[in-house]
Order: structure tokens, then sequence, then C-alpha cells
């Protein structure tokens, strides 16, 4: 069992100074000509209204509440009578596992939830930036780079409002409760009009995490570092 950690050993919050990680590859947005030739092997098209999730088959990656977010979207978008906000769902990773392959069978979607695997980074790029969005309900990150990754190529992001996800999304991100696929989609239906604006905002928030500010911001903090230890008596 781990313990409370003593207030001895904490760092005095005056002392810290946080730097934000940098994307460590060019993530940036693809003009859609291009995007079509590197995407449509994987079944999608930059015409296409497609949700996309990155990550492996691990529990806190929570893949089932993403594919009962998209099964909850199509059965709201067909009681309400009116197209869904996305009608495709691409897994960027491994197939789906025999559970959620049945659950898909089951709610008439399985020829609409497609996986990719063996991706480049340029086919990644381009599929980020012709999604509808990214849903990435992760349970437990480091970071969640996928956030940053998608945001970076002009995607919308839904993602958990759990640290640190919700702490490096900014404005351009909506923040879902993880645990409740129908809330997911409820917040994807209700954001689908402004998602030009998320992308705008996404981009925006992006740019805060390259790798040359990185380099500045530590940088900077050994500079004052140093400087207030020469300035001690």
């Amino acid at each position: 069992m781990v313990g409370r950690v003593p207030d001895s050993t904490l760092a005095e919050e005056r002392k810290v100074t946080t730097v934000s990680n940098g994307l460590n590859a060019d993530f940036s947005p693809v003009a859609q000509a291009q995007a079509q030739q590197l995407i449509a092997r994987f079944g999608v098209s930059t015409q296409d209204r497609y949700l996309i999730h990155v990550g492996m088959d691990l529990p806190r990656k929570n893949r089932m509440a993403v594919l009962q977010a998209f099964i909850a979207l199509q059965r709201r978008a067909a009681v309400a009578g009116v197209p869904p906000a996305a009608d495709k769902l691409l897994f960027v990773g491994p197939e789906m596992p025999p559970p959620m392959a049945a659950l898909a069978r089951e709610h008439g979607v399985a020829d609409r939830v497609l996986t990719a695997q063996q991706v480049s980074h340029e086919e990644l790029r381009a599929l980020y930036a012709s999604a509808t969005a990214l849903v990435f309900p992760s349970l437990q990150e480091g970071f969640g780079w996928p956030v940053i990754e998608a945001q970076a190529c002009g995607c919308p992001v839904f993602t958990s409002d759990l640290a640190p996800m919700n702490e490096i999304g900014g404005e351009g991100a909506v923040y879902v409760d993880p645990n409740d696929a129908q809330a997911m989609a409820a917040a994807i239906e209700e954001a689908a009009p402004r998602f030009e604006q998320m992308r705008r905002l996404g981009l925006e928030n992006a740019t805060h995490y390259t790798a040359q500010r990185m380099a500045s911001n530590y940088v900077a903090t050994y500079r004052r570092v140093l400087e207030e230890r020469k300035a001690r008596p």
C-alpha cells in the first residue's frame, strides 16, 4: 500500500517551475489532396465523418468506451432523425478484441468500425487532419500525446476530464467523463456546430508544446536558478 507522502518531502510551490513537453516530431495540418492519398488504404477519405482513437489495447486506454460512445452517437442521431456527427470510427492500434467486435456486430456498426496498423508518421498526420474528432477518454496517462498531436494537425479533441489531459488540451478540447459513454456521445453531438472553432483553438494550444519552446523554457529556468544562486550572500 502506498502511504501519504510526508509534507516535509513536498517541494515548495514557489520553487517549482513547469516546463511543458515538446512534440518530438512534426505534427501539422495536411492539405486535403495529399491527405486523401495517404489515408485511402485505411478505408476512410477526407470526405468521411470519422472519429479517431490512437492507442494500444490496454484497459487504461478505454477503447471499449470509445466504441460505446460511437454506438450511442449513432442511436441518438437515428432517434432524432438526423445524420450523426460522425458515421465511422477508426482505431489506430490493434484489431478489436472479441468483446468489442461482438458489441459492434450486435449494434450493426461492425462495417463502420475500422482499425489501422503499421501507420507511418505522415499517414498518422493525415488521419488526424482529416478526422471529425479525436476521442481519447483515457483513464491514466503520463502526458497524453495524442491530445496535442491531434490539435497540432487541426483535429478537434474530446478527452478525459482527468489530469493530465484536462491540463494540456486548453480551450480547444472538450473534457468528458471517461466512464460515461452516453455523455461522451452527447458532448460530441453538442459540440459539432463549433468544430471549426475547436480546430482553431487546438492549433493555437499546440503551439505551446513545441520542442523549441520546451528547450527555451529549460534554458530560461537554468539561467534563473544560476542568477538566484549568484545573488545569494
